[in-house]
């Protein structure tokens, strides 16, 4: 079969809750690579927001003039899958289950790039949880999708090492072009037959969790070590938020600083930081959100609204 065989694209590339983060380096890849794409199809926006985003996947489609298809539900897909004729598809970041009567439609298959080293990490949010844990090594793996979640045999996989300076999105980033140089690599193998994927080891699968609006109002239950990769793994999304007196804020910027105080809450001027007592150590924030209010600097938010609480500081510096 020729290197370049008709493919079906379905997926947005979203891997992660990041919403900063708006590429398409896996469908990017195919078109630069020449492969004939006979379909990019994508889940429809269904957020409320008053800012419309167009995603970059829709974007790249509009302006390859690719045949584009923009389905309200997942029950849509059957029926415009019927009117393919290509011997495979890919799927990155889909947002719905596919159905298990189309899994056999294509003759070679349907193809998914997860952000994990699988089957670690199976579901919707690897990114965010690899980063939770605190995990020195994550990666991308190229599976062919069967009915069960994210547990299809392995094609191919590619490992990434894992600074703890490293944020979410930049992450998101490297991961999305990791799958890219992946698949691109991998495909011609899988459609020349040279290559033979390994079943995963389901004992070692583990699992993560959807993302569920919550408000944080007890730093005191983990050490700050765990709320700094909480909101490095969290940021911009409905988790990443805590109850501060009679607020609710978003930290943006932290770190961690030794407990030396004998306070729950204090303003370091030499770090300007607003430091939070945890189980151990201070959750220093250096930058942070208050709901409904514009992005503030430590300093700018004890100035505006910490005197009655820091009356040692009533002027931050």
């Amino acid at each position: 079969m020729n290197k370049k065989s008709s493919l079906v694209f379905l997926g947005n590339e979203i891997f992660s809750s990041e919403s900063h983060y708006n590429q398409a380096p896996i469908l990017q890849a195919l078109i630069d690579n020449q492969y004939p794409l006979e379909a990019v199809i994508v889940k429809k926006k269904t957020t409320k927001s008053r800012q419309e985003r167009i995603f970059a996947t829709l974007e790249l489609a509009k302006k390859y003039n690719l045949n584009l298809i923009v389905l309200d539900q997942v029950g849509d897909l059957i029926t415009h899958i019927q009117n393919l004729t290509s011997p495979l598809a890919i799927v990155a970041s889909f947002g719905w289950i596919i159905p298990s009567q189309i899994l056999n439609y294509f003759p070679l298959g349907i193809f998914n790039l997860h952000p994990s080293l699988l089957p670690l990490y199976r579901g919707t949010t690897p990114i965010e949880t690899s980063l939770l844990d605190g995990v020195k090594e994550t990666g991308v793996s190229l599976i062919k999708l069967n009915n069960d979640m994210d547990a299809g045999d392995i094609y191919a996989q590619a490992r990434l090492k894992l600074s703890e300076q490293l944020s979410k999105q930049e992450l998101t980033q490297k991961l999305g072009q990791l799958s890219a140089n992946l698949l691109i690599r991998t495909l011609p193998q899988i459609i020349n037959n040279q290559i033979q994927p390994k079943p995963q080891n389901h004992q070692l699968a583990t699992y993560t969790k959807p993302i569920k609006p919550a408000v944080i109002n007890d730093l005191r239950t983990k050490p700050a070590q765990f709320w700094q990769r909480y909101i490095q793994a969290y940021l911009h999304c409905s988790n990443n938020r805590f109850k501060f007196k009679n607020l609710i804020i978003e930290p943006l910027e932290v770190g961690i600083l030794p407990m030396n105080k004998d306070k729950d809450i204090y303003y370091n001027k030499n770090r300007k930081a607003l430091c939070l007592a945890t189980q151990e150590g201070f959750l220093a924030i250096y930058k942070l959100k208050p709901a409904n209010r514009k992005t503030l600097t430590a300093c700018e938010f004890v100035n505006g609204f910490c005197q009655e609480l820091l009356p040692n500081y009533s002027t931050a510096e």
